[in-house]
């Protein structure tokens, strides 16, 4: 019996490793949450000077000037304040859906937004806003992935205002890649020997924009509303701690995260699948409460 158990366990290590990362991602959250004194702005008086000497040391040759020159940023006549995200991944085929309501503040007159996606299959696409005047959401006119950019074009028949608000809602699909990259599967051996699988991710520095459409971008920052849609016995963990788990039927519940800080796209991390967890508390507290950790 002691040669079996010592045989499972280093088929185990690779998920625990997996939830661990998301384990650190939250901590890492949580002590932002509760000691923001910690990440407060530097004195600039005197790193200023040592950060533009440094730029023009690291930044003489002509292949680094070309480097920053061809470094191509998305678009900014709109830029997104808050995610909403829900996903439904599926451990027996390896797939999930989605969907995504991106909260933007228009800042110039436009008909036209791109976004990161990457290996994505969007869906459906539509955008409201009171300065449209519309009785319903407008649908995209046009939907175009672009492979090589790794970007998502989206025109629409009308012109939304700047100085205004608008929510863009893109319903998306994909598989849980084997890549190790994205929102991906994790495969380990249990204590019977099968097979089983996780859900996991992996967004820095790029790949956020594998598992949803996003302004993948280190100073695109936003807050993000996690739900994840599981079967019963699953357990689901993300950055923040649990808001609410609700029961919807098929033996799935729906597990809902408080919103995050202010954070980039490759901060976020969630995971799926046959996990136990150990809970506690930060001393520090956060709108007058310490924070759950898992």
């Amino acid at each position: 019996m002691a040669t079996r158990h010592n045989a499972a366990q280093p088929t185990l290590l690779k998920a625990n490793i997996h939830a661990f990362s998301v384990l650190v991602v939250s901590l890492i959250v949580a002590l932002f949450l509760a000691y923001p004194a910690f990440y407060s702005a530097p004195d600039t008086s005197t790193s200023t000077r040592t950060s533009t000497s440094t730029t023009a040391a690291m930044c003489t040759s002509a292949a680094c000037n070309s480097a920053v020159e061809e470094r191509e940023l998305l678009p900014t006549n709109v830029t997104p304040t808050h995610y909403d995200l829900f996903l439904a991944p599926d451990l027996d085929s390896l797939t999930y859906s989605g969907r995504v309501s991106i909260k933007l503040r228009i800042n110039e007159p436009t008909d036209k937004i791109v976004l990161h996606a990457n290996e994505l299959e969007v869906k459906d696409v539509h955008i409201a806003s009171a300065a449209l005047g519309l009785d319903a959401p407008l649908k995209a006119s046009a939907v175009t992935l672009e492979k090589d950019d790794e970007t998502l074009h989206l025109s629409f028949a009308q012109q939304i205002p700047s100085d205004t608000e608008a929510t863009l809602t893109i319903s998306f699909g994909s598989v849980l890649n084997g890549l190790m990259v994205g929102f991906y599967r994790s495969a380990y051996t249990d204590a019977q020997g099968g097979t089983k699988y996780m859900a996991t991710t992996q967004f820095e520095p790029t790949d956020a924009r594998r598992a949803f459409p996003c302004w993948d971008e280190p100073m695109q920052k936003a807050t993000f509303d996690i739900t994840l849609r599981v079967k019963e016995e699953l357990v689901a963990l993300s950055n923040m701690d649990v808001a609410k788990t609700e029961s919807v039927g098929d033996g799935l519940k729906e597990v809902s995260f408080n919103t995050t800080p202010i954070m980039s796209t490759y901060l976020l991390a969630f995971v799926v699948g046959e996990l136990e967890y150990i809970e506690a508390e930060t001393s520090g507290k956060y709108n007058g409460r310490p924070i759950p950790c898992r």
